[in-house]
């Protein structure tokens, strides 16, 4: 939900569709999922992306040389306006995705 709505810039009403439920819960989910980055994952950063046509986020770290590299790849299949899978792909190269390193 969370990667569709702030990373993917879905509309609130179209996250809901893809998830099929309301707007109602959808904000309150990610009212906590943002209050649950910004206590545990303070140091990440993503960046949009697209793998084989489908929308994808590209993952960084922020790392001790005080740049965020890049971790992961995670791709969202969609079925029509619904999510049909996500997958996470560690260290593929950025660059393929048009992804930096760094960021």
């Amino acid at each position: 939900m969370l990667i569709l709505r702030d990373v993917l810039g879905f509309t609130g009403a179209e996250v809901a569709e893809a998830m099929d439920t309301t707007t109602t819960p959808v904000y309150s989910l990610l009212q906590r999922a943002h209050a649950t980055i910004d206590e545990r994952l303070p140091e990440r950063s993503q960046m949009q992306a697209s793998a084989s046509g489908q929308p994808a986020v590209g993952a960084y770290r922020l790392e001790d040389s005080g740049r965020f590299e890049f971790h992961h790849l995670m791709v969202v299949t969609l079925r029509g306006r619904k999510i049909d899978e996500l997958n996470a792909f560690h260290d593929p190269d950025p660059a393929l995705f048009g992804l930096p390193a760094t960021a």
